[in-house]
């Protein structure tokens, strides 16, 4: 996956999926989002199992694909960037 787009723009949609994620649940993979590429846009998903959420944001693809991340760790990175253009690689 290879991709642009604005720190705040995902620190935003990260933010709010965050909220249905379980973070203290004994299964790691429902601490994580899911970042996936499509055309043009950025899906992020989360789930605790009972509640999920799905964001889709506009974004410069260069190449599709997907990954997990665990969010509570990417939203405190984002949240000390300055608000300027993010290259996901």
């Amino acid at each position: 996956m290879k991709l642009s787009i604005q720190s705040n723009v995902l620190r935003d949609a990260i933010n709010k999926v965050l909220s249905v994620v379980d973070k203290k649940n004994s299964r790691p993979i429902l601490t994580n989002c899911l970042l996936r590429s499509q055309g043009q846009k950025l899906e992020l998903i989360a789930t605790d199992l009972e509640v999920s959420a799905k964001i889709i944001l506009n974004a410069k693809i260069e190449k599709e694909g997907s990954f997990c991340i665990n969010s509570k760790n990417i939203s405190d990175i984002l949240r000390e960037l300055p608000n300027e253009e993010l290259l996901l690689n």
